[in-house]
């Protein structure tokens, strides 16, 4: 599996689980378990090598590309205030990019709010659902289209996204971390695995040997065992990389199908990070050392660095990984000219919930 170049497929799925990893060690506990030698002479070279976005080869926005639609009765947050960046409480948006094509803009089919918040000492990770209906702002006629929120960064990239979430959320972010690579199952092996509870829904979709194509599990779409899996009833699981992407992947042993698996991920990740607290900095010199060449971001590598002198003082902050928006019973599955996707029952009331998890 090392060394080998991915499949079209598997360069797909990839993003959407390790960019969480990726921000997380870079902004919180990789870097601060590295010691001071490192700090000084490696950890700078290492930071040269992310790809900083110069915004050159962002995409050209055209509202009249399918994707859109003209909304004639947009939202109206005008009672609500856009909240930003405090002495408190920092935001950066994490992006998982579906794009095979070495660029780093493609649907951002995986959105998350990635918010330091210095007083209570946690870091709260915020899955925005990428299906979720949002009002999309052009600025130049002063009219509003309906779109999916996953379409924003593809057609107007993280300007547009940033817009759209300011108007949708009333959160002003300007900061951001894509990731688009193929690099998941490696960096989970890098650690050793991953130890997973499985319920008996889902662990016989986990295959016992590495079926090549993470597209495929141990278990067929129409519930038919097609290959040994990991095991066939609920437990404690080490997970290799090939694994750890199935259980993050899988949707189809659940009823809510997408929801289910953003939660798998989230513990996954949760896993990773408990991985990179207790590491040494050999170990995460190496992971980071392949991680980041696949990381671009607008964030200023003098920032970055500054966050390194002190960033010993982040080790002991907690990591929260249950909030997604819209939550149950946030909702509605709305067709829109013959797409699916979610739309909210009280857009103000939402946003509300979401400052007060963000801001306390």
């Amino acid at each position: 599996m090392f060394g080998k170049k991915k499949s079209k497929k598997q360069q797909k799925t990839a993003h959407r689980f390790w960019k969480i990893f990726c921000i997380v060690v870079l902004t919180i506990f990789g870097i601060g378990a590295i010691g001071a030698a490192l700090i000084i002479g490696s950890v700078h070279n290492l930071l040269g090598s992310i790809n900083y976005d110069t915004n050159s080869d962002a995409p050209t926005l055209n509202f009249d590309n399918g994707e859109f639609y003209l909304d004639d009765n947009p939202i109206d947050l005008s009672n609500l205030e856009v909240r930003g960046n405090t002495k408190s409480v920092t935001n950066y948006l994490l992006l998982g990019v579906d794009s095979r094509d070495g660029s780093f803009y493609g649907r951002s089919d995986t959105m998350m709010i990635a918010s330091l918040d210095k007083k209570n000492k946690k870091v709260k990770l915020i899955t925005l659902m990428r299906d979720t209906w949002a009002s999309i702002p052009d600025e130049e006629t002063g009219s509003s289209y309906t779109a999916k929120l996953n379409a924003a960064y593809a057609y107007g990239g993280f300007d547009l996204l940033s817009k759209t979430i300011e108007k949708n959320f009333c959160l002003d972010i300007d900061e951001y971390i894509a990731v688009n690579f193929d690099s998941f199952c490696e960096g989970v092996d890098a650690f050793g695995g991953v130890d997973m509870e499985l319920d008996d829904r889902v662990v016989t979709w986990i295959p016992k040997e590495d079926p090549g194509n993470p597209d495929k599990f141990a278990m067929s779409k129409n519930f038919k065992q097609i290959r040994t899996p990991i095991g066939y009833t609920a437990g404690t699981y080490h997970l290799q990389g090939f694994q750890a992407l199935a259980f993050c992947r899988v949707r189809y042993a659940y009823p809510d199908s997408d929801f289910s698996r953003q939660k798998n991920q989230r513990k996954v990740v949760g896993a990773l990070i408990d991985k990179a607290k207790t590491s040494g900095p050999i170990k995460l010199y190496s992971v980071m050392k392949k991680v980041l060449p696949y990381v671009t971001t607008n964030v200023p590598q003098k920032e970055i660095e500054k966050y390194i002198t002190g960033i010993l003082g982040y080790r002991g902050y907690t990591v929260e990984v249950d909030y997604h928006l819209p939550d149950s019973g946030e909702y509605v599955d709305e067709y829109i000219n013959g797409g699916a996707g979610l739309s909210l029952l009280d857009h103000e009331a939402t946003v509300k919930k979401l400052h007060e998890y963000i801001y306390g």
